[in-house]
């Protein structure tokens, strides 16, 4: 008897398998080619995600509002005037990314320093392109829009 419901159970996994494997819905949609956060990000600006509009930063020195995203899962970069530390987790399946900004001062710090900041410890999911990366925050209704930094 065990025997039987045995062998009847592992037909049906293998069974169940076949199907999964042959309806498309289920089939996960690959990227044409795989990019990578590692790599050295420039803020362009904030983005609500509902009318698409984008508030360019400031100020827009080359060498502020920087994020770099290391192979060891920490990050580093600068806001509008101070350097800035921490760590990520990243899923490439789920599109899920969580950023922990260590600690950070606010001195000299601009408006949009600040907002860059509380915006980059409220992020939760990403967006990666062969230049571009959004990091979205407040539920999915804005975006930081990154492009990445030539050498």
């Amino acid at each position: 008897m065990k025997k039987q419901f045995l062998k009847l159970l592992v037909f049906l996994i293998f069974l169940f398998v076949i199907a999964a494997s042959c309806n498309p819905e289920l089939e996960p949609v690959l990227p044409e080619k795989e990019y990578s956060i590692c790599d050295k990000w420039k803020l362009v600006g904030f983005v609500e995600v509902e009318t698409d509009e984008i508030k360019e930063i400031e100020p827009k020195d080359e060498r502020c509002f920087l994020l770099t995203f290391n192979e060891n899962k920490t990050l580093s970069g600068v806001s509008s005037s101070n350097p800035l530390q921490g760590n990520y987790d990243i899923s490439y399946t789920t599109g899920s990314i969580y950023i922990t900004i260590g600690q950070c001062t606010y001195i000299n710090e601009t408006l949009d320093g600040r907002l860059y900041v509380n915006s980059l410890n409220e992020v939760d999911f990403f967006s990666l392109q062969e230049n571009e990366l959004r990091l979205y925050y407040n539920n999915k209704r804005n975006f930081l829009f990154f492009k990445l930094q030539k050498p």
